[in-house]
């Protein structure tokens, strides 16, 4: 049923299909090779019958790429001549395509400044000449691609080996995937990215309602009264702005998706506010783990001063290089497959800096454990504990996954590992957070956390404690200095002995 609903919502969303595109314009000078994009293409085999009855399988046709070249270019037939070598690549201008194999790309762009036009063909997959004259200032080609070994990366490029160019050039390309579906336009490395997005949507959305609903149950609202607040549960409240904020995220990105599978384009910029929402969603949650791990001590305390601005500029470095990680991704043309959100230095660095986020999000709940001895209250912070760690442990995992998996499936893989664990995570705080009896007895955890003991007497644990603490705030509740005094102290029990 849940796929069915998600197959829905992304049907609705994607109505008419294009293709991956990308545009630009080319230099005017008679020498330059400029990369223009690339695009993972999917594999896949037929069998045929040969005429003596034998059967045999051949790639099958999987992808289609179109370019357009508006212009005048004329070759440069001097040039040509002049080449020592003859070679018939000098004096025109070539549109040369590359595969991810290692003689090919991956040669070409380590040496792409030191290769002569001549080598550049016989390196390339793909090559053809751009012809255009003055009648006609546009020269278009279409070809299809057959590949049967995997799935691969093709890269295009615009190579000018000494043709003139007498009107300016612009070019316009873009592929497909001939058996993606309603993913056709998408490479083989983000197919998947528009139901991923929506499912989790949903997903998020739906804990954000339910955390909404817990607030307005009868164990709630007693809690509200016993507290003499009707607008408590700041940690619930950041939970839900935390679980909200992805659900944003990946309603924009999926947005952006949507648009892309109707122009092949998309919308940039829903990429970029879908990724701050996320970055938003991430630091509320780290937030979040540091308030139930520290207490409130962590924003009142002077003490703690150090301890908050060092969480706080780690948290905008974390943002700071996301955003900019997706931003160099979809403004820029790069040439390599690398996933920049988990590897080289800014995967890295990310990576060094969750890490120090858990050991010091464990560290503080560990302390808190030492001081702790209600059975009650140590599951709270187990609970805690865990979603500690299935958030901030997740990252080593994808960074591992994006440093071992193959280029074309790397992005798809990853993202579904992100967010998966973050709704775990989010999920076990919700269930840890919802309104019970042990509200009370979190929330005072949470004003004592800078005192020796946690507890008024080491002989209250469990369900005794539980008791006398709910009596002592019922009585602060219904008036008197007794119900005046609790609110300064950790416990009413303490002020009453």
């Amino acid at each position: 049923m849940a796929y069915l609903v998600v197959a829905a919502v992304t049907a609705t969303l994607v109505t008419n299909i294009a293709a991956w595109r990308t545009s630009g314009t080319l230099p005017d000078s008679p020498h330059f090779a400029n990369y223009v994009g690339k695009f993972c293409f999917d594999y896949g085999f037929e069998e045929n019958v040969s005429e003596n009855a034998t059967r045999h399988r051949e790639a099958k046709t999987v992808g289609l790429f179109s370019v357009d070249v508006h212009g005048y270019v004329e070759p440069n037939l001097t040039e040509s001549e002049a080449d020592p070598n003859n070679s018939p690549a000098n004096g025109n201008l070539w549109l040369m395509v590359f595969s991810d194999q290692k003689h090919r790309w991956l040669r070409a762009r380590e040496f792409w400044s030191d290769l002569s036009c001549h080598e550049k063909k016989e390196i390339a997959s793909w090559y053809q000449p751009v012809k255009t004259d003055a009648g006609k200032l546009l020269w278009n080609q279409s070809v299809y691609i057959r590949q049967g070994i995997r799935p691969r990366f093709w890269y295009f490029t615009f190579v000018n080996c000494g043709a003139q160019v007498k009107e300016h050039l612009s070019y316009s390309l873009h592929a497909v995937n001939l058996e993606g579906g309603f993913q056709l336009e998408f490479g083989m490395d983000v197919k998947g990215s528009l139901p991923l997005e929506v499912t989790f949507c949903i997903l998020f959305l739906l804990v954000a309602t339910i955390s909404c609903l817990l607030t307005m149950t009868r164990t709630a609202r007693l809690s509200n009264l016993e507290s003499g607040s009707a607008t408590s549960r700041p940690l619930l409240k950041i939970l839900q702005f935390s679980a909200g904020a992805s659900a944003a995220g990946c309603g924009f990105r999926a947005w952006h998706h949507a648009i892309f599978a109707q122009d092949g384009q998309g919308q940039v910029e829903l990429q970029v506010i879908g990724t701050l929402c996320a970055c938003a969603a991430k630091a509320a949650f780290t937030v979040l783990q540091f308030l139930l791990a520290r207490g409130w001590a962590l924003i009142r305390n002077h003490t703690d001063m150090p301890l908050r601005g060092a969480l706080f500029g780690v948290l905008l470095c974390v943002v700071g290089l996301a955003v900019g990680c997706e931003i160099y991704e979809q403004y820029f043309h790069d040439q390599s497959t690398s996933f920049f959100l988990y590897e080289n230095w800014t995967g890295y660095s990310m990576l060094a800096m969750n890490l120090g986020l858990l050991a010091s999000a464990w560290w503080f709940t560990w302390v808190t454990l030492n001081l702790e001895t209600s059975p009650t209250v140590r599951r709270f912070y187990y609970l805690v504990s865990a979603a500690a760690g299935v958030y901030f442990a997740a990252l080593p995992m994808v960074a591992l996954l994006a440093s071992t998996l193959s280029p074309w499936v790397r992005r798809k893989y990853v993202e579904r590992v992100e967010l998966s664990a973050r709704w775990l995570a989010t999920v076990l705080l919700l269930v840890a957070l919802r309104p019970s009896q042990l509200d009370t007895l979190v929330a005072a955890r949470l004003k004592n956390r800078q005192q020796p003991s946690l507890l008024p007497a080491a002989g209250i644990a469990g369900e005794e404690e539980m008791e006398l603490q709910e009596t002592a705030t019922m009585g602060g509740a219904m008036g008197g200095g007794l119900g005046e005094a609790s609110s300064d102290t950790p416990y009413a029990l303490e002020k009453s002995s």
